[in-house]
């Protein structure tokens, strides 16, 4: 029998649910934690739920989407396999590479 289970629930703006099950909740948790939506899509709530059959727990986390980000917290590029980069304030970023 499983050790754990990963529990999404996707509400939308309706009150209307859709559940997704998955085998790795630890695996899961990653991919709910990068969850945002795009901003033009309309409001809704995802849930999460871990359940740990071994600690007999269950973590939950919730948040509301498309998630509104401050433009000056996010960076202005992302470079594969180094992350984010944020280029000079006042250079031509046209000139960036």
């Amino acid at each position: 029998m499983r050790e754990e289970l990963g529990v999404l629930l996707m509400e939308n703006e309706s009150g209307d649910i859709s559940v997704q099950l998955y085998a790795n909740a630890t695996e899961a948790r990653k991919s709910f934690e990068q969850l945002a939506g795009r901003l033009g899509d309309p409001p809704s709530r995802a849930t999460f739920l871990e359940l740990d059959y071994k600690a007999k727990s269950v973590k939950a986390d919730c948040k509301n989407l498309p998630v509104r980000t401050n433009k000056d917290e996010t960076p202005d590029a992302w470079v594969i396999g180094q992350g984010p980069i944020n280029f000079p304030e006042g250079e031509d970023n046209e000139n960036q590479h």
